[in-house]
């Protein structure tokens, strides 16, 4: 009887500590440098952004940029197969931004769950429109600019 009793609560205490899919889920990254992409450029143009913002009489920013101001951010369409599964999830995005302010280089730099927001978030970041970064008067590359892309379901 006393082992019966201690397997039906080491059942209990097992099926307890089972994960559901939705206690799975991984948090989205803060940042993109936890990647290991250098974020250099980026910080100096986020700053200069902030110092131009003070010189207009602006308050300073609660929080850094990170990136440069865009001109244009679309936001992504949520997939129906994604909304009918009652999926959450996250796509983060890195990028350069070029000399003219077109896009190169883009490419998902993770996601979660696999595969299910990449297509929507590719697209709608293929509208994205920048101005050409200037530093000390040349119009500057900017490597590893990115993108965090969050989808949720509120009802």
């Amino acid at each position: 009887m006393t082992n019966r009793f201690l397997a039906i609560i080491l059942i209990g205490t097992l099926v307890s500590c089972a994960t559901i899919e939705g206690s799975k889920r991984r948090i989205p990254p803060s940042g993109i440098s936890a990647y290991g992409l250098d974020q250099t450029v980026n910080l100096r143009a986020a700053r200069a952004q902030e110092d131009e913002a003070l010189k207009k009489g602006f308050e300073p920013f609660p929080e850094p940029i990170w990136n440069y101001i865009p001109i244009l951010k679309v936001a992504p369409r949520y997939p129906a197969s994604a909304i009918n599964r009652g999926k959450s999830g996250w796509v983060l995005v890195a990028y350069t931004v070029t000399e003219k302010g077109e896009m190169e280089d883009i490419r998902i730099v993770d996601e979660y769950p696999e595969s299910t927001f990449s297509r929507s978030s590719l697209a709608a970041l293929s509208q994205f429109e920048f101005q050409p970064y200037i530093e000390n008067g040349v119009a500057t590359r900017i490597p590893n600019a990115w993108n965090l892309f969050t989808y949720e379901i509120h009802y």
